[in-house]
C-alpha cells in the first residue's frame, strides 16, 4: 500500500489516497463555474490528497484579475495637476497619508513654488556632528 496505484512510485504512509502527488494532480473532473455556470475541467485533488477547491473557470478568474489592476496613468480627478513633477509628488503625498500637504501642493503653480512652501512649513533643527557634538552649518 506504500506505492502509487497509477505509476508504482513509493509514497509515504498517511496519504488519504494511494496516488503520488504527480498522479493526484493529474486527476481531473468536470465542475460548474460558480459565476457564469459554464462547465470546466478542474483538478479533483491537490497534491496532498485534499479535495480541489477551484470553483471558477479561467475566464471568470481573468475577469476578476483585470478589474483589480488599475491602468498605469490612473490618478484620482481631485489630484490632477498640470506640472507632471508636482503631480507625482501630490500623488505620493496622498498615498502616504499626508493629505493636508497634498491639498497645499495642489494650490502651487509649479515645483519651485512648492519647494518654497515646503521650506516655510518646516522648522529645521541644526544638525550635530557625531564626532565633535557641535552644530554643523548648512
Amino acid at each position: 500500500m506504500n506505492t502509487c496505484e497509477n505509476c508504482g512510485k513509493f509514497i509515504e504512509k498517511g496519504k488519504k489516497i494511494a496516488l503520488c502527488g504527480k498522479c493526484l494532480s493529474a486527476v481531473m473532473e468536470e465542475r460548474e463555474c460558480n459565476t457564469c455556470g459554464k462547465p470546466f475541467l478542474a483538478k479533483k485533488y491537490d497534491r496532498f490528497g485534499n479535495k480541489g477547491k477551484q470553483v471558477k473557470c479561467k475566464d471568470c478568474w481573468s475577469d476578476i484579475h483585470k478589474k483589480s489592476i488599475r491602468p498605469p496613468d490612473y490618478y484620482p480627478s481631485h489630484l490632477k495637476h498640470a506640472d507632471p513633477v508636482l503631480q507625482n509628488e501630490i500623488r505620493w503625498l496622498h498615498l502616504t497619508g499626508r493629505k493636508e500637504k497634498a491639498a497645499a501642493a495642489l494650490q502651487c503653480k509649479n515645483w519651485d513654488e512648492y519647494i518654497e512652501l515646503d521650506r516655510k512649513q518646516k522648522v529645521r533643527l541644526p544638525k550635530q556632528s557625531s564626532i565633535t557634538g557641535t552644530n554643523i552649518c548648512d
